[in-house]
């Protein structure tokens, strides 16, 4: 019943073999993967870095952004989630817009408005979906 520790060890395959490693390595690996899907915006972008899964951070503070998504060809099944992280409610928009003509639930954008809003999205393939 103890909590875990960096020094606790768990039993893995490695390659058929049985190994053991300690928690640490696991909250090294961990972290190391969970950074490279969380991504902080500050202007207009195109995510071409796409990861499915990615988290985008984007703070409007500085004023109103555009976030375009990438093409929907190529990812199909894939998650991406949009998180405005200013809170104040005088901060900008954001505007979401599908790839070309694509669409986002049947339109070309959606606009993150409130302050702490965010939206979780998936490609079909040939869209993308709220979720």
């Amino acid at each position: 019943g103890a909590a875990i520790v960096d020094a606790d060890e768990l039993l893995i395959s490695d390659g058929g073999t049985i190994r053991r490693t300690d928690m640490s390595r696991v909250a090294t690996y961990v972290g190391e993967n969970l950074a490279e899907k969380v991504q902080t915006i500050t202007s207009v972008t195109t995510l071409s870095d796409f990861t499915s899964g990615k988290i985008v951070l984007i703070n409007s503070s500085g004023g109103a952004y555009k976030i375009t998504l990438p093409a929907a060809a190529n990812h199909e099944g894939e998650i991406v989630k949009l998180k405005k992280i200013t809170a104040a409610a005088s901060d900008n928009d954001i505007t979401v817009d599908a790839n070309g003509s694509e669409t986002i639930d049947g339109s070309l954008s959606i606009i993150l408005e409130s302050p702490r809003s965010a939206v979780q999205l998936i490609c079909d393939g040939s869209n993308w979906h709220v979720m």
